[in-house]
């Protein structure tokens, strides 16, 4: 159904034939629609006879201008189909020619433009998108017209490649309907050519510049608009720009993998991810809108890079080359410009040629150099080219015998200037010396270089004697030689002296010093004791090794006899007499030394027994408060305790020597005990001293025997005194018994302790509760006393 109005009825006939050999039954059924009824036939019977028409009647009743669908569902003994109906409301009908001809041939790149009318004849608005074939565009694209209304379109045509052309201009309805209009051109070349293929600069120094001018003529009758290119096509430029978005990807994989596991020890940088995401977003939205034009280079630059040719003119196009490295540079730009399907290459080829610096020699002899010691020469270095040279001086093969050092390692020579460089060789090791330095010179292909050679040799040196003989030496005792060590050389000389190692005489054995650095020239003078103790002749050697010497060490026998003199006691026994317990008592004990050699002597004796239980306080203090330089209390019998002071000593040649030798009984009674003193190296018996003494304790006496109390009364207290005086030098401990335990009679103190020479009063107390002659005993008993 088209063109109806609103309110009105239509009627449609609807024809349906039997096409079959059979009559067939026929039933058409609509939807309950308020639009659309079916109207059966008054003549129809019920089945349809073969090759007879049914015609039905489609009855419509809009009310509204728009479109409607529906579907009559047709139903027979064989089969069932579906017939559509549409009524279709009103349209925009848009008045447009069939086919658009670009009739003038169009040059390649260049714009061919063509308007035509587009008017709206139908009774609806139409809205449309308009699409246009690749190399053609229209404008607008979008639009709407009311019935009756027209708009100008502007169709182009800018072709890229010099051919035929066909496409087509397709009108897309807002009710989906679709509408094409062919267009059709042909493109052709302009005969545009650069005047030079290539262009080819001569030796240029860095930092300076040369130019050369390439021309391109429009011989056409249309402005030719041109830009430099890097790539020769747009597909190659397609391909380096995907190629970046790939490494951009890449990167930025790498980059949030890092970040993700950042975030797994640090949530709170959460948002980095969307900073990082931005950051590449932008690198991708640069790398797309880049137009891959030539732009100015490290080594060419072309002016102008971009602008437009009018008909029969000439453009000028001034190449630079400004070289930054030397050496060739070779490169292919390509001119982008209308009449032309394919860019204009032209190859650029440059040599940049760097400064040029000589020495004033190849190589450098410093023959023989002492170790450690500093050869200094010069170089002279000469600008030969027309620009500034910063060089920097380095090793290339240095031997490790030596190092050179320049001064000044590195700078800038002017042009036509000459500088002076100082080397000094630092000789390190031993050997030959072969080192090739070179001269980087910044920018540069050519390099210039230095060999020196030569040999570096360790310090001379001299020793005043060749034999150490110490004669004989005393068992226990340092005896020393000197020898001098002499550096012949005008270096400093580092020496140590070493003693074997499998020797067990060694550790006898200091050399003072043991190691030294003597000056250029100078001498160290060297001690060498021995203290030998064995006693038995010694037959060893000492080397001197010199550090960093060619020659082998220098090895100085040493030969010792060890002797331990004929020792005598003149003091054979010693008698005490008494002597209080625990207080000491001292003797003198002389030793006889008639040889010439020194002598020591140690005192021995079994371990101490513990002191007895009388010794007092104040003697057991001073016993454990004696200084380390005297020996602990010894003894060889229980009940006395020696002391010697020193426990060793040393026995001086040709003299008597005293010691002072402390006892101590511990015990009571009489004692005797030998001291044994031994002569140390000494291959005879240990000397020995007699030693005697009788112990005793400490005396106590009262000053009365008898106390008489007299006549006293009953129940009252009767005090008398008794005073009890320690008679000896010792401390003593005391304690007052009585005899009887009535508890008449009492004293006090009943016990205490008694300092050497004290006197002490007791207070006796009588106190009887019944008449009667009274009497009793006090005892006053004391340690280690034999009442």
């Amino acid at each position: 159904f088209q063109n109806y109005e609103s309110g009105s009825t239509y009627i449609l006939p609807i024809c349906f034939r039997n096409i079959d050999s059979v009559a067939r039954q026929l039933k058409v059924l609509a939807s309950d629609s308020p639009y659309f009824e079916v109207i059966r036939p008054s003549n129809l019977g019920s089945k349809v006879a073969p090759g007879v028409e049914a015609v039905y009647q489609i009855k419509f009743t809009p009310d509204a201008d728009k479109d409607y669908a529906e579907q009559l569902t047709c139903v027979t003994e064989r089969e069932t189909f579906v017939v559509p109906v549409r009524a279709v409301g009103a349209r925009a009908v848009f008045d447009l020619a069939d086919e658009i001809k670009f009739n003038t041939t169009c040059v390649v790149k260049d714009c061919e433009t063509k308007s035509i009318l587009l008017r709206n004849v139908g009774s609806a608005v139409g809205k449309f998108d308009i699409e246009a074939d690749a190399p053609f565009s229209v404008s607008p694209i979008t639009g709407q017209l009311q019935p009756n209304e027209h708009i100008q379109l502007t169709v182009q045509y800018k072709p890229q490649s010099a051919t035929t052309h066909l496409g087509s201009l397709k009108f897309r309805m807002s009710t989906g309907e679709v509408i094409e209009c062919k267009l059709s051109g042909a493109a052709e070349n302009m005969p545009i050519r650069l005047d030079v293929g290539s262009l080819n600069f001569s030796h240029t120094f860095l930092s300076q510049h040369a130019q050369r001018v390439v021309r391109v003529r429009n011989p056409g009758n249309v402005v030719a608009h041109f830009v430099w290119k890097r790539f020769q096509s747009p597909y190659d430029e397609d391909v380096a720009r995907t190629e970046v978005l790939g490494q951009l990807d890449t990167t930025q994989s790498q980059e949030t993998n890092l970040f993700l596991d950042m975030l797994t020890q640090d949530p709170t940088i959460s948002h980095g991810i969307s900073i990082l995401n931005r950051k590449y977003q932008q690198q991708r939205t640069e790398v797309e809108t880049d137009l891959q034009d030539f732009v100015s280079d490290e080594s060419f630059t072309i002016e102008p890079i971009s602008g437009e040719i009018y008909p029969k003119q000439e453009q000028e196009f001034i190449v630079t080359f400004h070289p930054q490295i030397a050496g060739e540079d070779v490169r292919d730009v390509y001119l982008d410009i209308t009449g032309q399907e394919n860019r204009l290459p032209l190859r650029l080829r440059g040599n940049g040629v760097g400064p040029k610096l000589e020495f004033d020699v190849d190589a450098i002899d410093v023959g023989k150099v002492f170790i450690g010691s500093k050869h200094s020469c010069s170089l002279t270095l000469s600008n030969m080219g027309e620009i500034e040279a910063p060089f920097q001086l380095e090793c290339t093969e240095e031997s490790s015998s030596a190092h050179c050092t320049f001064t000044p390692q590195r700078g800038i020579v002017d042009v036509g200037e000459t500088i002076t460089i100082e080397v000094e060789l630092q000789a390190n090791s031993l050997g030959l010396v072969s080192a090739s330095y070179i001269c980087d010179v910044e920018g540069s292909m050519d390099t210039v270089g230095v060999d020196f050679e030569g040999e570096v040799v360790g310090p001379s040196f001299e020793c005043d004697v060749d034999i150490l003989d110490f004669g004989e030496v005393p068992f226990g005792f340092p005896t020393t030689e000197y020898m001098t060590i002499t550096n012949t050389s005008s270096i400093d000389m580092n020496f140590s002296l070493m003693l074997p190692e499998s020797s067990p005489a060694s550790s006898e054995i200091e050399i003072v010093p043991k190691q030294d650095t003597i000056p250029p020239h100078g001498s160290c003078k060297v001690a060498i004791d021995i203290t030998p103790m064995w006693c038995e002749s010694y037959d060893l050697h000492v080397a001197i090794n010199v550090d960093n010497s060619s020659d082998n060490s220098l090895i100085i026998p040493m030969l010792a006899n060890c002797v331990v003199p004929d020792i005598t006691l003149e003091t054979l026994s010693i008698d005490y007499q008494r002597c209080f317990l625990g207080h000491p008592y001292l003797a003198e004990v002389k030793f006889h030394n008639p040889s010439n050699l020194q002598a020591k002597y140690c005192f021995l004796s079994e371990s101490s027994p513990e002191p007895s239980s009388s010794l007092s306080t104040k003697h057991r203090q001073h016993h454990q408060n004696e200084g380390d330089d005297e020996a602990d209390l010894n003894g060889v019998e229980e009940g006395i305790a020696l002391h010697c002071t020193p426990k060793a000593g040393v026995i001086a040649p040709n003299t008597t020597t005293s010691i002072t030798m402390q006892l101590i009984a511990t015990q009571l009674g009489e004692h005797a005990t030998t001291a044994r003193f031994e002569i140390l190296g000494s291959p005879d018996p240990a000397l020995e001293v007699n030693v005697k003494c009788v112990g005793q304790g400490a005396v106590v006496a009262p000053n009365v025997t008898v106390v008489d109390f007299g006549t006293v009364k009953v129940l009252v207290d009767e005090t008398r005194f008794v005073s009890l005086s320690n008679e000896s030098v010792i401390d003593t401990e005391f304690k007052c018994i009585l005899e009887k335990e009535d508890g008449l009679f009492s004293c006090e103190p009943s016990k205490g302790t008694l300092q050497a020479g004290q006197t002490m009063d007791i207070c006796l107390l009588l106190n009887s509760n019944v008449p009667g002659k009274l009497d009793n005993k006090l005892f006053v008993q004391v340690p280690n006393s034999r009442n």
